[in-house]
């Protein structure tokens, strides 16, 4: 039988759904549930060919879009020194890495990237469209979103951790041993969860007054506190 002649074609794997994955052409990343000694973060973007694979390396073209607002060497590298899809692999892993900066913490920092031809692959995959023709989902095409602007968990509830601040989500985690992030998880915490988070970390809160340590909100005034349900 004839087999493939040609050049390949090459993607961005997370625009495929799979068993265990819903497709994107999206990533969107932030530091604002990290501490602040955590100044970069590791993004991998994987890529795929349709094709067989071969006895030799191959590389493949990807630049960076005019319209990116984050600045190669300072909110992103890339940590490949090349893009090769590997003897015997149909796999690749773009590695970017965002540096945290000050600039994130008001800005939500974009970096596109886009899979152009080269003598070995074209990226030629169908992009998915809706009933008029509209793109939906883009194969060549991705979208990274970086920043350190750190919004209300959707899973906050003043009743039990009180008046939603930077600092007190910090302390949550800290005290609590936990990464912050779980307010903003999928599945969601359970309301008793909410209920020790709040409770503990007021009994905490206690104990630092009672020694004389007082915890403040960043204004230097306001004594921090845990909402009603958890005093």
């Amino acid at each position: 039988m004839e087999t493939w002649s040609g050049q390949e074609t090459i993607y961005f794997k997370n625009a495929q759904a799979t068993a265990n994955a819903i497709a994107v052409d999206s990533i969107i990343n932030t530091f604002a549930f990290f501490k602040p000694d955590v100044t970069s973060m590791l993004v991998p973007v994987p890529v795929a060919i349709m094709g067989g694979t071969t006895s030799v390396d191959r590389s493949y073209k990807v630049t960076v879009v005019d319209s990116s607002t984050a600045t190669s060497s300072k909110q992103f590298t890339f940590v490949n020194s090349s893009f090769t899809i590997k003897a015997g692999k149909i796999n690749d892993t773009i590695w970017v890495k965002f540096a945290r900066t000050p600039e994130m913490q008001s800005q939500v920092f974009s970096l596109y990237l886009k899979l152009e031809a080269n003598e070995n692959f074209i990226p030629n995959l169908a992009d998915d469209l809706d009933v008029n023709g509209n793109i939906t989902m883009h194969k060549s095409f991705v979208s990274l979103k970086i920043s350190d602007i750190l919004t209300k968990p959707a899973y906050w509830f003043d009743a039990y951790l009180g008046t939603f601040t930077r600092k007190k989500l910090l302390l949550i985690g800290d005290v609590n041993g936990i990464d912050p992030s779980i307010l903003n998880g999928n599945p969601p915490p359970s309301i008793g969860y909410i209920t020790f988070l709040g409770k503990f970390t007021q009994r905490w809160l206690n104990d630092q007054a009672a020694q004389g340590n007082p915890v403040f909100e960043d204004d230097g005034t306001t004594r921090m506190a845990m909402g009603p349900y958890s005093q």
